[in-house]
């Protein structure tokens, strides 16, 4: 079993950052193209006449700059403190929060998918 070290970890780090800004046109700073996302879903979301399917997505939009924050926040940890697996496990509370709301992120997308489904159905929708 080989182990990775510091050095090949941050060049690995580097040619991935360079991957994906490649993949995103050229943008250099990958999280500032997650938040341009995340408010661009906000903005779309807020749009819907329907008051639930807004708010709905507006929660999604809010809870995404939340987990993309405290992803940032785990990161700065670690990049502070090292990889070691007692930093890992001081941090695991904060990792167990992120894994929860993207797990809420996930429910609140298939039910923006579901409320989208219905309304091009030729169900008629139920009065509230």
């Amino acid at each position: 079993m080989s182990t990775v070290t510091s050095t090949e970890m941050e060049t690995y780090d580097e040619a991935d950052h360079q991957s994906l800004a490649s993949l995103a046109g050229g943008a250099q700073d990958i999280g500032q193209l997650r938040l341009q996302k995340i408010r661009e879903y906000l903005a779309e979301a807020l749009k819907k006449p329907d008051p639930l399917e807004a708010n709905l997505g507006a929660a999604a939009g809010d809870l995404m700059w939340m987990s993309f924050r405290l992803k940032e926040a785990i990161e700065a940890a670690l990049d502070k403190e090292g990889n070691s697996l007692e930093r890992f496990e001081k941090l695991m509370p904060a990792i167990d929060k992120y894994l929860r709301l993207t797990r809420q992120i996930d429910r609140f997308a298939k039910l923006e998918r579901q409320l989208e489904a219905a309304r091009q159905s030729d169900f008629p929708r139920k009065p509230r």
